[in-house]
């Protein structure tokens, strides 16, 4: 049977929910389709963990520091479990709250995947069943998906972001081939945390499209971090053993590490 919508949104990210709610408070009825979990990479697996790591990183760093305002910090362990544990209460509760919002507002929740039939029609498709909607007008708001390069990404050695938010335990080391936005961003929390890390960039600097004066300085913050830096080359070869990851670059020289980011296409 077909449900007819004023406007269906394919994805639950902050761009699709925000155009299922404009459409649904100007008296439209919206049908918002997700195939996974309601607010899509952003909230879920993507920037409100990371932000989360990131606070908790910050607060490491100022323990760290605390002695240069005269307060002595006798030791601190992470207990990465507890990490995750608020990572995940977090991202639960700010999901209740946009679901709420979005029930409050009528916007009617989808499951599933979609895919167009025609022009106006969808099919979306979940666990083996499928259902048509119809609706006047389509909003694509997808998002996008980890780029792999020329690996594969097992989730256990080598890793997407997800995978490495993911992670039980914190690594000892991670090589992160990539060195834009999402590669600094674990590069700095990962160091915070004990982890040593090494970031490959084949492009002359971190972060290409950026100021190069700004680049400077979050380089040389990084690397007081211990964050090694190997910019200007690039990974030739990728193996994986039970022991962890060995890259080979261009030049030659091998680099080993525990687990591999890839952060590439960003």
């Amino acid at each position: 049977m077909a449900h007819a919508y004023d406007l269906a949104v394919v994805g639950s990210g902050p761009g699709g929910y925000a155009a299922a709610l404009a459409a649904a408070r100007r008296g439209l009825r919206v049908g918002l389709i997700e195939q996974a979990q309601v607010g899509g990479v952003c909230l879920n697996v993507g920037c409100i963990p990371t932000k989360a790591l990131v606070a908790v990183a910050l607060a490491v760093r100022r323990l760290q520091q605390a002695p240069r305002l005269g307060l002595l910090v006798h030791g601190f362990d992470i207990d990465y479990p507890a990490v995750l544990a608020r990572n995940a209460r977090i991202v639960t509760t700010l999901r209740r709250g946009l679901t709420d919002v979005l029930k409050r507002e009528q916007v009617e929740l989808v499951q599933g995947s979609a895919a167009f039939e025609d022009a106006h029609r969808l099919v979306v498709s979940d666990e083996g069943r499928s259902r048509t909607l119809d609706a006047e007008r389509v909003i694509l708001a997808t998002g996008a998906r980890p780029l792999p390069g020329s690996w594969t990404i097992d989730e256990q050695r080598i890793l997407s972001y997800r995978g490495l938010l993911l992670l039980p335990a914190i690594p000892a080391s991670l090589l992160i081939i990539g060195g834009g936005v999402i590669g600094c961003e674990f590069a700095s929390v990962f160091s915070a945390f004990g982890t040593q890390v090494t970031i490959v960039e084949q492009q002359p600097q971190l972060l290409p499209m950026e100021d190069p004066e700004a680049v400077r300085y979050l380089a040389r913050r990084l690397e007081a971090d211990g964050v090694t830096i190997l910019t200007g080359t690039a990974i030739q070869r990728l193996e994986t053993s039970p022991d962890g990851v060995t890259a080979t670059l261009k030049d030659g020289a091998r680099h080993q590490a525990q687990r591999c980011l890839i952060a590439i296409g960003q």
